[in-house]
């Protein structure tokens, strides 16, 4: 598996935006999530509540800023992954990569979404909708077109993938995600199987007749 490149962690209480991170998943260890305000992550942050808005609106923008950051870390990491492989290995490898980043702080993660689930139907909406920006990001990173009406179907298939395993990520105690990667395989090879059925995945229009 491809091996991760480690942080800097000398600049991260440098940056304003990582250190409203770093506090929020402080105080998500600490608190239940949906009674944590903004304004109790700007003094846990040590940053003025002002300068916290200007960065972000909600805590949904705070969780939205952590998705990017760790996409972020997938594209900074995604050239140790091989291009021998095949596209579903790939795809396993940069998912990997990702669960790696997202174990880092698996605790305060797995509160926050055990209360957005529970009781935050909006922000659960919203985490959804950017878990699929960031699966978007991870087929282009294994040089998949996600432009197409057949690239925006594999992008949501990944996403079903993405999701079911972050329910076995969640429970999954191995200290080398040895279920995660085992459920990852199986669902990855479920999403090829389903995507190899369809009649029309090679069916291409001919454009240059449109314009005649």
């Amino acid at each position: 598996m491809a091996k991760r490149i480690k942080e800097d962690s000398s600049n991260h209480l440098k940056d304003p935006q990582r250190r409203v991170i770093l506090a929020s998943l402080k105080l998500a260890l600490e608190r239940n999530w949906n009674e944590v305000s903004l304004g109790e992550i700007a003094k846990s942050a040590n940053i003025p509540l002002i300068e916290v808005r200007k960065l972000f609106h909600s805590k949904n923008a705070i969780l939205k800023a952590l998705n990017q950051q760790m996409d972020t870390e997938v594209l900074a990491n995604a050239a140790t992954v091989s291009s021998n492989g095949t596209i579903r290995d790939q795809l396993f490898e940069l998912l990997m990569l990702r669960f790696d980043a997202l174990t880092r702080e698996k605790e305060a993660i797995t509160r926050i979404i055990c209360c957005t689930i529970s009781r935050d139907p909006i922000a659960s909406f919203i985490g959804l909708k950017n878990s699929k920006a960031s699966m978007r990001i991870t087929m282009e990173a294994a040089g998949i077109s996600t432009k197409t009406p057949l690239g925006q179907l594999k992008v949501n298939g990944l996403l079903a993938v993405y999701m079911n395993t972050i329910c076995t990520w969640l429970k999954d105690d191995t200290p080398d995600l040895t279920k995660t990667m085992a459920d990852l395989d199986k669902g990855l090879a479920r999403a090829e199987a389903f995507l190899y059925s369809l009649p029309f995945k090679n069916f291409k229009i001919d454009t240059s007749k449109l314009n005649k």
